[in-house]
């Protein structure tokens, strides 16, 4: 599935047949999740410029999925936890603590 070529207001949508066709074809719904998440993972380290509308439909995607109970949280605490620090440049730092002398 192109996740590229479906639109942002779409996704819902998607999620929505996914999860309805989840019980007839359950293996091939899970390697589309599974590929969803995947595929944001890969483009989110690309972090190319012209895939901004594909990174957002694939991270709407993941949290549509969850919201139809395809994911569980530990999965999209896991995306979340690997896509904060990509962005953040920081994460897991603790800046220093300054001590000044008091007057």
């Amino acid at each position: 599935m192109e996740m590229g070529a479906v639109k942002y207001q779409s996704v819902p949508l998607v999620a929505c047949v996914v999860s309805g066709l989840y019980r007839y074809q359950e293996a091939a719904m899970v390697r589309l999740v599974d590929g969803a998440v995947e595929a944001l993972r890969c483009a989110v380290e690309r972090n190319d410029y012209r895939e901004g509308q594909q990174r957002a439909c694939l991270a709407r995607l993941v949290g549509e999925c969850y919201n139809y109970r395809l994911l569980d949280a530990a999965v999209v605490f896991r995306v979340l936890y690997w896509l904060v620090p990509l962005e953040a440049g920081t994460w897991g730092h603790v800046a220093p603590q300054v001590r000044y002398p008091h007057p």
